[in-house]
């Protein structure tokens, strides 16, 4: 039977970890009959990189109607971002279409889910660490609805008679993920490779948080010159997740209560969101003091000294154009002061513009 595999994510339930395994294992899985298609750029993951896996393609194909670069007769594609495009209506048209086309008998979807909590400060770190966020956690978790959009998916899923979703809730099996993908696939224990790094795209510290919160006021933008570099560099240090108080933990659930009810109605007991597992304080750890290594020192003064070198050639640069920019602006207003005192014919200037070029 050829399906199509989708896993989607959603966002901070172990992709990356999942992808660095995925890209390490390709051969082993194509023996089973699946492919999963890389760029040369994607296998990068299996070293333990960041990935966003390979979804792009996926998402390419439906796009221009192409079809799928499938040397098995299956094809898994795996990408966060997928679980995203599959709420927007444009996408989930094409995704009709693309299953009329008869490429595969039938699609088997993989959503992991996580407990809304765990889930909302995990995102405030990573809008820290990437997205160049500044405001604190009770601010940040204002707008979080991650349910709200589970619903939005299961709900077209469950329009689409040839897709079959299994759902897990990574709050519950984060210890035993590629454990959970080998069993959505049907493939031997064993056949998806250990990552070699065990904390792929790991979530900051409290304190390399807070040190990045603090320079993005002063950085705009990702947080290359910190926090990549510390997850990188650093992939031993133990993940702390930084928790706002329990009554806004607690307020935050009675806020989706509504839409995690009708989550835990349609999906698996061992799935569904876990109000007494989610909520614990860990408020106390927010405001310090931090814990800092003599190697989280030392990326510091890297990282501070690597941007005062890019500021220093910038300044180079812009001191040899400004001296140009200057004498092009004096040749500009000596022009503009010699056609002004030479009398041309009125077609001179339109005609000049239309060619393009200038007449002497």
């Amino acid at each position: 039977m050829r399906k199509l595999y989708l896993h989607i994510g959603h966002g901070k339930t172990g992709s990356s970890y999942i992808q660095s395994s995925l890209a390490g294992s390709i051969t082993a899985i194509e023996q089973t009959g699946i492919s999963y298609p890389v760029q040369d750029h994607m296998l990068a993951a299996k070293e333990g990189r960041v990935s966003s896996g390979n979804g792009v393609l996926f998402l390419d194909s439906l796009n221009n109607g192409a079809k799928l670069d499938c040397r098995q007769p299956s094809v898994l594609y795996s990408a966060e971002r997928l679980f995203q495009e599959f709420t927007k209506p444009d996408i989930q048209e094409k995704f009709r279409a693309f299953l009329q086309r008869g490429e595969f008998d039938c699609a088997e979807v993989l959503l992991f889910v996580r407990d809304p909590v765990s889930n909302a400060c995990s995102s405030y770190q990573q809008w820290v660490k990437r997205g160049g966020y500044t405001a604190d956690i009770v601010r940040g978790l204002r707008s979080f609805n991650r349910p709200q959009q589970v619903n939005e998916v299961l709900d077209f899923f469950e329009t689409v008679p040839e897709v079959s979703v299994t759902v897990k809730n990574y709050s519950a099996c984060a210890g035993n993920l590629l454990q959970v993908v080998e069993h959505w696939l049907d493939l031997t224990p064993g056949v998806l490779a250990t990552p070699p790094i065990k904390n792929v795209n790991r979530p900051l510290s409290i304190g390399e948080a807070e040190l990045q919160r603090h320079l993005n006021r002063h950085f705009r933008g990702p947080g290359y010159l910190l926090a990549e570099q510390f997850a990188l560099r650093l992939p031993e240090i133990d993940a702390e997740q930084i928790r706002p108080s329990l009554k806004v933990q607690h307020s935050l659930w009675e806020r989706l209560s509504p839409e995690i009810e009708r989550v835990n109605a349609r999906i698996p007991a061992s799935a569904r969101y876990d109000r007494e597992r989610d909520i614990r304080d860990g408020s106390a750890k927010i405001n310090g003091p931090y814990t800092f290594t003599a190697a989280h020192l030392s990326i510091v003064a890297e990282s501070i000294a690597q941007e005062a070198r890019r500021g220093d050639r910038l300044q180079s640069r812009l001191d040899e154009v400004l001296p140009l920019l200057e004498s092009a602006r004096s040749e500009a207003a000596l022009l503009r002061e010699a056609n002004e005192a030479n009398e041309r014919p009125r077609w001179f200037n339109p005609i000049r513009r239309l060619l393009g070029f200038t007449l002497l």
